[in-house]
């Protein structure tokens, strides 16, 4: 049984099939892996050389007029075709088709016995539903300014070393210092200009305040006359009273009265002898009937008023009020008046039928007659002439004995006491003396009021008025400290002459003009005014039946405010005079008593207590001629005008002509909408706004300047390369300026130039006056805005406003300066002092001396900086900071000087604007416009309208794939039986993403 163990056949095979077939199924592993991790350099040498590929297509154009490395504009066909190329890259390198085909066939059969239908051994493929995709990176053309500074910055390194641009930045720093103290001296300048404008609007508003203290003052208003008005009311109040006793007893009630008188009733009348007509007898009789009726009816009618009347007892009634009331019951039927018409009727009817009688026959006397039945006449009836007549005489004798001639008759009665009365008072019940009486007080009150509201009013605005120069003056001594501050920091020329003048300052202003004595006039005004308040509330409350006096100007007044009830005025004297007393109502004032005048309210400001400041601007207006001060006023303003022209002129271009690169679409610099406003473009100069541009652009001029250049490397490239590949506004004119070599100046520069124009038009390489750095000439046929471009690029606007701003900030730069040359040649002049003191004193110190040399000073600054303007606009250098010998305005006049070559062309400014604008904080607009620059020219002018724009001009592309190495090894039947087959079929997954540019 043991021996069958100890048999050996068979063992080793046996053996070696256990240990071969896992080492043949790592192995495949190992080949397996090994292709997988084979396949990542394969990939990523396969997409870099892609994406060089892809890089090959630059533009040729740009690269040989601006330096710059950039795609074609159109690479769409390449990169549709790139990933074919990249599928080609990543079969088996150095392995054709057959070969590969043939190694898998040997290796399959061996192991499996069959063929394979494997060509490529590495089988990298795209995983499902990925592609490679190469395309160009967002931002990454050279519309992005970061992209533009870097290709500008390549160009530049390759063409010259850091020293190439020293020179530029020596020159910079070479004048840091100069235009350093042109900031501090045009900030000096400003302060001071602002000081003494100050002090010209301080002493004006003096002047204001001061004009109307003088209306105040011709009012007199003096203690003594305030004492004067109240001795003037203290009667008020009993003129009135009498004013009431007056209008209630004699004139409230008695407009309309009637003036009774004893009437002529006409009972000795007599008709005259041609009126009567005997013929007309009857109607004699008939007339006699009838006035006798109409008589004794109105007889009886008086009779019954009369009995209605007061009576008349003497003493006891107040005789105006008697009438009054006896005219109110008279005067409601005319039954007074009706008697006395009858009366009279009656009468000279009644003669008039007796002078007929007289006239008749007695056989006409004889005749009947039928009289009507009248009633209250006694006769009547068919009967003869003379019986009618005798009846009716008889009862006319009666009515004339018992009413017309009686005495005791109503008629009479009444007659004789209100024809009395009447006659008597008919003066008394007229309001003129009332009326005038009653205005006189009126007018007396009212000329006070007046007076004192015009006071108020004046004072009121005096006071506000000195507020103002209050505030004046308190601006006035924080412009003194901060001008004092500015020249005690200012280490320059000026600034120690400014300190010099500081010290030696008039302190007639300074010290008299102060916000505390102005204060002191104030606080004494107001106590003035708080007088002049009361006085007039004193005025006011002198009140009648609640109606201040001043207010009641006539009688009707009087009567419309007395409150007076007309029903309560009685013809009695007792009850009239008591309702007169108790029906006046009169008011004096409480406020009269805060009327009392000292030193600290006393209306004379002038002459008592009188406050300093009030003194001050006695002593300097005084004699204050209006019509010197507007003359000197338009001598200034004359002076201020003087160089206006010339300072224009300066600020304009030779020429704004040009396409205009603003109004190309798809400009890179859109979204650097931000455009630079800088200069004078209204051809008005002022201190302030020179010292605000050269402050902005030198602020820190000097500490910039001093960094290495290694430091500023990359902006002086970029300055260079500006510079030296586009134009600008004096780009010809300064080119042929150099070609001429001198001897040339305002009087002969064109004919110069024109010498120089086929000199200037030279095509050779060796000639680089007119071209870039490529060696491309720069002219109107490669330039699309040619003598434009760099103003452009500096502040982005229309070619006019680009040189606007250009001119003008190069205007401010040297006129701050020119300063100090003209500073120290004109300040003391012996003839401009003399003008300054004259103007002063003619203005009343409104235009102080000081301000006045000022605006002549700062005038020729202008006409020299508009001078220097005109050679620098003209191709010519000017001395970058000049001496008094080198100008050519003074308050002399102007004579020119000879151009020195040392100085600082147009493009020198251009230079230090951009260097302020590279190592500040918009570098990025300046790139951009740079992109719009050559955008423009590219696509308007070298490449004949092709539509170039620099986001086509692509510079970084990046390449992506998702990669999958399939199984060679592992899936054959014997290692998948042993092991299993890989499941997903993939035994390796590559993320391949890379970036180039150029």
């Amino acid at each position: 049984m043991l021996q069958i163990f100890r048999k050996k056949d068979g063992a080793v095979s046996v053996f070696l099939t256990i240990i071969l077939v896992p080492m043949i199924v790592v192995s495949c592993l190992f080949v397996d892996a090994c292709r997988a991790k084979l396949a990542e350099p394969v990939v990523s040498s396969a997409g870099d050389l892609t994406l060089n590929t892809a890089l090959t297509q630059y533009d040729a154009t740009l690269n040989d007029y601006y330096g710059l490395m950039a795609s074609s504009q159109n690479v769409d066909e390449f990169l549709n075709n790139a990933n074919e190329y990249f599928q080609a890259c990543i079969t088996s390198q150095g392995v054709s088709a057959s070969e590969g085909k043939e190694f898998a066939d040997e290796i399959s059969g061996l192991l499996t016995g069959r063929s394979s239908d494997i060509t490529d051994l590495l089988q990298i493929s795209e995983t499902e539903g990925s592609s490679f995709t190469i395309k160009p990176v967002e931002n990454g053309t050279l519309e992005n300014p970061a992209l533009m500074k870097k290709e500008i910055v390549e160009f530049m390194k390759y063409r010259a070393p850091i020293d190439g641009v020293s020179d530029v930045l020596q020159k910079f720093k070479d004048s840091s210092k100069d235009l350093t103290d042109a900031q501090k001296n045009a900030d000096l300048v400003d302060k001071k200009q602002k000081f003494y404008e100050e002090e010209g609007e301080l002493v004006k508003k003096s002047k204001e305040a001061y004009d109307k203290l003088q209306e105040y003052i011709n009012l007199n208003i003096t203690k003594e006359s305030v004492s004067e008005m109240k001795s003037s009311f203290e009667s008020v109040e009993n003129d009135y009273k009498n004013l009431h006793i007056k209008m209630v007893k004699d004139l409230y009630n008695t407009q309309g009265l009637v003036q009774y008188s004893k009437s002529d009733l006409y009972e000795n009348w007599q008709p005259k002898e041609n009126e009567i007509q005997k013929g007309q007898v009857n109607s004699y009789i008939n007339n006699a009937a009838t006035s006798i009726r109409d008589f004794v009816n109105a007889a009886r009618h008086l009779d019954n008023v009369y009995g209605q009347t007061p009576k008349y007892q003497a003493g006891t009634v107040y005789d105006i009020q008697y009438w009054v009331a006896c005219n109110e019951i008279l005067q409601q039927n005319n039954y007074y008046s009706n008697y006395v018409s009858k009366a009279q009727s009656l009468c000279k009817n009644m003669a008039k039928l007796k002078a007929a009688m007289d006239q008749l026959s007695d056989e006409e006397k004889e005749e009947s007659y039928t009289l009507k039945n009248y009633k209250n006449v006694d006769t009547y009836g068919d009967k003869k002439r003379s019986e009618l007549y005798e009846g009716l005489s008889t009862q006319y004798e009666t009515l004339k004995k018992n009413y017309i001639t009686n005495s005791q008759s109503a008629y009479n009665q009444l007659a004789g006491n209100l024809g009395r009365i009447s006659k008597e008072n008919i003066d008394n019940i007229t309001t003129g003396s009332t009326d005038q009486k009653v205005r006189d007080i009126a007018n007396k009150f009212n000329e006070y009021y007046t007076k004192y509201d015009n006071a108020y009013s004046l004072i009121d605005s005096a006071v506000g008025i000195l507020k103002a120069a209050k505030s004046r003056s308190e601006e006035y001594q924080e412009k003194y400290r901060t001008w004092k501050n500015a020249a005690d920091q200012c280490n320059t020329t000026m600034g120690e002459e400014d300190r010099k003048e500081i010290a030696d300052l008039n302190d007639d202003v300074f010290k008299r003009a102060t916000p505390e004595k102005i204060q002191e006039l104030i606080d004494r005004l107001n106590n003035v005014k708080s007088l002049l308040g009361n006085l007039k509330k004193a005025i006011d409350e002198y009140k009648y039946n609640g109606t201040s006096v001043r207010k009641i100007d006539s009688y009707s007044t009087l009567k419309n405010k007395s409150g007076v009830n007309a029903n309560k005025i009685s013809y009695k004297k007792q009850e009239l005079e008591k309702y007169t007393q108790d029906s006046f109502k009169f008011t004096t004032s409480s406020a009269i008593g805060k009327t009392g005048i000292t030193d600290a309210n006393n209306p004379a400001i002038d002459k008592v207590n009188t406050p300093d400041f009030y003194n001050w601007m006695k002593d300097r207006f005084q004699d204050y001629d209006e019509e010197k001060k507007n003359q000197a006023e338009k001598d200034k303003e004359e002076e201020e005008k003087k160089h206006d022209d010339k300072v224009k002129d300066a600020n304009q271009a030779n020429s704004d002509a040009g396409n205009e690169i603003k109004d190309i679409a798809d400009r890179p610099s859109a979204a650097y909408a931000a455009l630079l406003q800088e200069g004078f473009t209204d051809g008005k100069v002022k201190a302030s706004k020179v010292a605000s541009i050269v402050s902005g652009l030198f602020s820190d001029f000097s500490g910039t300047v001093n960094q290495t250049a290694v430091d500023l490397r990359d902006d002086l490239y970029t300055l260079d390369y500006i510079m030296n590949m586009f134009s600008y506004d004096t780009f010809e004119k300064e080119g042929k300026y150099h070609l001429c070599g001198g001897g040339v100046n305002l009087s002969n520069y064109e004919s110069n130039y024109n010498a120089q124009s086929e000199a200037w038009n030279n095509e050779a390489v060796t000639f680089s006056e007119n071209k870039t750095l490529t060696n491309k000439m720069i002219n109107s046929s490669n330039n699309y805005s040619y003598g434009n471009e760099v103003e452009y690029i500096i502040y982005g606007n229309s070619n006019e406003k680009n040189k606007k701003s250009a001119y003008g900030t190069i205007f401010a730069i040297r006129y701050a300066l020119n300063l100090p040359p003209e500073f120290q040649e004109n300040w003391n002049d012996t003839t401009l002092k003399g003008m300054a003191i004259a103007i002063e004193s003619a203005s009343s110190g409104i235009i102080p001396a000081p301000l006045f040399k000022l605006v002549v000073v700062l005038g020729l600054t202008a006409a020299e900086t508009a001078s220097d303007m005109q050679y620098l606009k003209n191709g010519m250098p000017v001395e970058l900071v000049k001496n008094k010998d080198q100008l050519t305005w003074t308050y002399a006049g102007y004579s020119e000087k000879a151009v020195s070559g040392k100085g600082f062309f147009y493009s020198d400014y251009l230079k230090l604007i951009l260097f302020t604008k590279l190592t500040g904080n918009n570098e990025y607009a300046v790139y951009a416009r740079i992109a719009d620059v050559i955008q423009a020219n590219m696509g308007q002018k070298i490449s004949n309208n092709s539509g170039f724009v620099m986001k086509k001009a692509n510079v970084y592309y990046s390449a992506e794939a998702n990669l999958k190495v399939d199984p060679l090894m592992l899936n054959l039947p014997l290692t998948s039986d042993y092991s299993g087959s890989v499941s997903d079929g993939i035994i390796g997954q590559i993320k391949y993403k890379a970036y180039k540019g150029y």
